[in-house]
């Protein structure tokens, strides 16, 4: 079989620079879900662990589990909340375990299902992203077995079969009624965090029956599997037969073609490789990126006086059966809850705010903050949103309380602060700035002010003036 191979190869430089510039929009898009996806796991993570750990010891758990599995739990809190605040891009993607969800204590465990051995091979055709969010998920749903079933243990059991790999958390406790079930919990740290990673749930539950969580993910053949990651390398699972199969036919049907080819014209090859290795840099850049927004939203939202309580706990130099201890625990985690509320969805907003939460703890405000859902596409916006803010809580008088309110309006988005007078004083001064419309306060009852900004929320870029 002859095939005709043309005498040149043809190299268009504009079109592979449109190609670049299509490419580049798309990472843009791609970077934003991605920052997206990570903050919302982070903030289940924080739900997950901390919060609950936080609660628990608040609640008294000291007096039904051991101060050494209290401990033991508090060090590893410590460990992810410092992971929030201090990682790179690459952050908490190293390969998880699914031996993990074994390891939990807030219930007593009887497992089922898989041995280690086939439960390595099977973890091993998983995506580090994927058995992280499987093992979350039963963490989750073992904490509220033990919270809210009644029951003195939980089965927790892996299968494989069908091309399928379920995993089981099972308790014989009180159940509930699905109709009824509300609660973040089930909400986001099991449906939401499984339908990011492609994870079908199956809740099984009724009054007095028990309940049952079947998570279930697709297992790629082990024999010559192709698996494609959301921003990952392409990955070629094969068996040596396989290879050699291929490598046998691709020598024998097309190296003479690939020999012509790269003789044919080798120095423009090469000029058109310079905007592929331009892409490839921007990939790698991207990726590094992407991390940024969740990891800055951690890094400024004062973690780390749960950290140091939780290591001091940890550590054996605070007891949690202290009701002291208990208290600070009740406080921070309210704090961190707080946290937890604000929409990952809100990427600009939520950085703005997170910061301003933080300055609450050292100025002893109460601020509550409604902020929906929907973000401001200009940073520069959310920048000034959050500026008011810090301005209205470092100006309100120890121990007073703030509400504030961020919704969006045509053509942009208001701020309402609502607080004692001293706090809505320095707001006035917005009216310089470029990115606000209207500005207005007015007295309520008693020493209480209402202080509305009107942003212009545009999608411009970030000037160099408040970067």
């Amino acid at each position: 079989m002859g095939v005709r191979v043309p005498g040149r190869i043809s190299v268009a430089p504009q079109t592979d620079r449109e190609f670049t510039e299509t490419e580049r929009t798309t990472l843009d898009v791609g970077v934003q879900r991605r920052a997206r996806l990570r903050v919302a796991e982070d903030t289940r993570l924080l739900h997950d662990t901390a919060i609950n750990t936080l609660l628990a010891i608040a609640n008294g758990v000291a007096g039904t589990i051991s101060t050494d599995e209290i401990r033991q739990q508090c060090a590893r809190d410590v460990a992810l909340l410092r992971a929030l605040t201090e990682r790179s891009a690459d952050g908490l993607d190293a390969r998880a375990s699914l031996h993990e969800v074994f390891g939990f204590l807030s219930l007593p465990i009887r497992r089922t299902g898989l041995d280690d051995e086939h439960l390595d091979r099977v973890t091993g055709q998983l995506s580090p992203a994927t058995v992280r969010a499987l093992v979350a998920c039963a963490r989750e749903a073992i904490t509220n077995a033990a919270k809210h079933s009644g029951s003195n243990d939980v089965e927790v059991g892996y299968h494989h079969e069908g091309g399928q790999l379920s995993l089981i958390v099972k308790d014989d406790g009180i159940g509930f009624d699905r109709a009824t079930a509300t609660g973040y919990g089930l909400a986001n740290s099991i449906f939401a965090r499984a339908a990011d990673h492609a994870i079908t749930v199956d809740l099984r539950t009724a009054p007095r029956e028990g309940t049952a969580i079947v998570l279930r993910v697709p297992i790629a053949p082990s024999d010559a599997a192709v698996v494609l990651g959301s921003g990952d390398p392409l990955v070629w699972r094969a068996s040596a037969a396989t290879v050699g199969a291929v490598i046998v036919a691709v020598v024998a049907g097309l190296g003479r073609i690939w020999t012509r080819i790269l003789n044919t014209d080798s120095r423009r090859g090469r000029q058109s490789a310079l905007p592929r290795q331009r892409r490839s840099v921007a990939r790698v850049t991207y990726r590094q990126a992407d991390a940024q927004p969740s990891h800055a939203r951690w890094r400024e939202a004062g973690l780390d006086a749960a950290i140091r309580l939780l290591a001091d706990i940890a550590d054996g130099h605070l007891d949690p059966r202290s009701a002291s201890v208990r208290d600070a625990c009740r406080r921070e985690e309210m704090y961190l809850r707080q946290l937890a509320r604000i929409s990952p969805e809100l990427l600009n907003l939520g950085r703005a705010v997170v910061a301003a939460l933080s300055e609450t703890r050292t100025r002893d405000v109460s601020l509550s903050v409604n902020l929906g859902a929907l973000d401001t596409p200009n940073p520069a916006v959310a920048i000034e949103i959050g500026r008011a803010i810090l301005m209205a809580v470092r100006n309100s008088p120890r121990r007073s309380s703030l509400v504030v309110t961020v919704f969006p309006v045509r053509d942009g988005m208001q701020l309402t602060v609502i607080g004692p007078r001293p706090s809505t004083d320095p707001l006035s001064g917005f009216t310089q700035s470029p990115h606000v419309v209207d500005c207005s306060r007015r007295r309520l009852s008693g020493t209480a002010t209402l202080a509305q900004i009107i942003f212009r929320s545009t999608s411009e870029r970030l000037d160099d003036s408040v970067r």
